[in-house]
């Protein structure tokens, strides 16, 4: 759960360990790297209004990694569950919507955009159990699917689509956060878009990008354990181990890819000799006819 404003304050002195992290980077790198999936435009749901130059309250503090964590291990991902941890987030969404009085209506659904200027930190959870509702779903699928005797691949497309919105509400929460929090939070916010555009250029097997993405994500996270508390600092250090193994597996498939490649052109080229030694045996087969018919 987000801490108060003024919990905000007692963070400086932490926030000057971390290298500083522009709010226009964070903003520019907010809407890059990775288009809508085919027919996902917008994320369903909430809004986000255009937000305001400056807020009108002091700086909020989330902490997003911890958080997730929490609410994972409490509801099913101990045992890899995501089935019910989809269903927790539908859950808490309700009750953090009603809590706000933010509710989209009861007989016909109509999408309220988040407040661009709002007092209360608890908006900040919107687009971040959006986002791990639908990484959730993505991952039932993609199991679900690998379970299967035969794969389908309208499952897999299904998949990516959840993914591709978990990546769109990662950043709608880097957005939120770049204009109402400190700069932990912002970079905490940051590293999370960045590890959500990993797992889904990997889904794509996009091998180049998902390391590009797991590895902006393990530099931040990295970063943020280094001035982080005991509590937070676990929940960094399980996630820098998750990363490794995936970061191996993009790999892997990059330097095969290259060996390919490199395996490709230096058929090309033995081709090349290959075709030249012929012609030049064939040039000499002409010239020797040519001359023996001469001397005859």
């Amino acid at each position: 759960m987000a801490s108060s404003p003024k919990a905000a304050a007692t963070g400086e002195e932490v926030n000057g360990g971390i290298k500083e992290a522009a709010t226009d980077d964070v903003n520019a790198n907010a809407t890059t790297d990775v288009p809508p999936a085919s027919g996902e435009v917008e994320p369903e749901g909430e809004c986000v209004a255009v937000a305001p130059t400056q807020p009108t309250h002091e700086p909020f503090s989330l902490n997003v990694l911890e958080v997730c964590r929490q609410q994972q291990q409490q509801n099913g991902l101990r045992h890899n569950d995501y089935h019910r941890y989809r269903q927790y987030c539908a859950r808490r969404l309700k009750r953090i919507r009603s809590s706000l009085k933010f509710k989209h209506g009861r007989s016909r659904y109509v999408a309220k955009a988040i407040p661009a200027d709002f007092s209360d930190d608890r908006f900040l959870l919107l687009p971040l159990v959006n986002a791990e509702r639908a990484w959730s779903y993505a991952v039932q699928l993609k199991a679900t699917n690998a379970a299967a005797e035969q794969l389908n691949p309208r499952a897999r497309l299904h998949s990516i689509r959840r993914f591709a919105k978990a990546v769109s509400w990662a950043k709608r929460l880097e957005q939120m956060c770049g204009i109402h929090c400190d700069k932990k939070t912002c970079i905490d916010a940051q590293a999370y878009r960045c590890w959500m555009q990993g797992e889904y250029h990997l889904e794509r097997e996009e091998w180049q990008d998902a390391v590009d993405g797991f590895g902006q994500a393990k530099t931040l996270w990295e970063q943020l354990l280094r001035v982080s508390e005991d509590t937070q600092a676990t929940a960094f250090k399980e996630k820098l181990d998750e990363l490794d193994p995936k970061l191996r597996i993009c790999r892997y498939h990059l330097g095969r890819l290259s060996a390919d490649q490199r395996g490709g052109d230096s058929h090309k080229h033995k081709e090349g000799k290959t075709g030249t030694a012929a012609s030049a045996a064939s040039a000499g087969v002409l010239n020797d006819m040519s001359g023996g018919g001469a001397s005859a």
